[in-house]
């Protein structure tokens, strides 16, 4: 955490997180810990990236994944299919979208929910997944390791997102031109059907 945000009051930030744990309708164990949690992991994030973290059964949070992402399609689809293939069951889920402002090192600044700050401002995922309280170590060790490939082929998604749709539509008036000019000699006239009876 750098100097700055340690050395900052964020009781206003993390009562924006306690409110977004208490509206979830999963719930979670202990959201002021959760939150606290999550906001640590948040503090320092340069757009373009996810922070993430995988917690033990052990830890205050317990078993769960916390990360903070730029909001983007997906998500939460690509992330509970990534736990669903490992097998781990998910006892609750919490994902608030904020407007967050940040500094040019990544330091965050302010976060409100959604549409409440300057909507200029970019908005993040925040996710907080509680897992079943026996969730294998293995199986947290797998999300550990595969968790940030998952967020990075999410982010290639929706970056090609627009290109592609671009090239498809490009292929799809070439095509249609090509059928143009070629069709009109090589068509054969439609008899019409005979009446049936």
């Amino acid at each position: 955490m750098s100097e700055s945000a340690a050395s900052r009051d964020l009781s206003s930030t993390v009562r924006v997180l306690e409110r977004a744990y208490l509206q979830s309708p999963d719930g979670v164990g202990d959201p002021e810990v959760a939150a606290a949690a999550h906001l640590a992991l948040g503090l320092d994030r340069l757009a373009g990236t996810a922070t993430t973290r995988v917690y033990r059964a052990d830890d205050a949070v317990g078993a769960a994944v916390q990360i903070v992402t730029d909001d983007m399609p997906l998500l939460v689809e690509s992330v509970t299919a990534l736990l669903s293939r490992l097998g781990a069951a998910v006892a609750a889920l919490v994902h608030p979208v904020f407007a967050v402002h940040r500094d040019l090192d990544g330091v965050l600044l302010d976060l409100a929910p959604d549409g409440a700050l300057q909507s200029d401002e970019p908005t993040e995922s925040w996710i907080h997944i509680q897992l079943h309280p026996t969730t294998p170590p293995d199986v947290l060790d797998g999300i550990e390791c595969e968790i940030d490939g998952v967020l990075d082929d999410v982010r290639q998604v929706v970056a090609d997102t627009d290109a592609m749709h671009t090239l498809q539509n490009r292929l799809a008036d070439e095509l249609e031109a090509l059928a143009a000019t070629r069709l009109p000699s090589t068509r054969r006239p439609i008899s019409p059907r005979p009446p049936s009876c």
